[in-house]
């Protein structure tokens, strides 16, 4: 898995980075596909900041989410993602091909 870390004037902590590591793996391993990750983080005003994830795994993901800490908008954001990837596993498998007319 890659994953790209974008934070503006931001420092993110070992902790923070690890703790999304390992929630993508969960996410990646219920894929069954290698993921390229991309997550923004920024400071929307002195006592908000936003997370936003976004990647691609047959469909698009991305989720956004804004909290008083780094790590609670992560998880939030996380969760999202969590969750449309649980729709996606529901439907069953891809139904992208394209089918010949009559």
């Amino acid at each position: 898995m890659n994953i790209e870390f974008v934070g503006k004037d931001l420092n993110l902590s070992d902790a923070l980075k690890q703790r999304i590591e390992r929630r993508l793996g969960k996410i990646e391993a219920r894929l069954h596909q290698k993921l390229f990750v991309r997550i923004k983080f920024a400071q929307e005003s002195s006592s908000e900041y936003s997370c936003s994830v976004h990647f691609n795994a047959r469909h698009d993901f991305n989720a956004q989410a804004s909290a008083d800490d780094l790590f609670k908008a992560a998880d939030s954001a996380l969760t999202k993602v969590e969750r449309q990837v649980g729709r996606l596993s529901e439907r069953g498998p891809s139904t992208d091909t394209i089918r010949p007319s009559h």
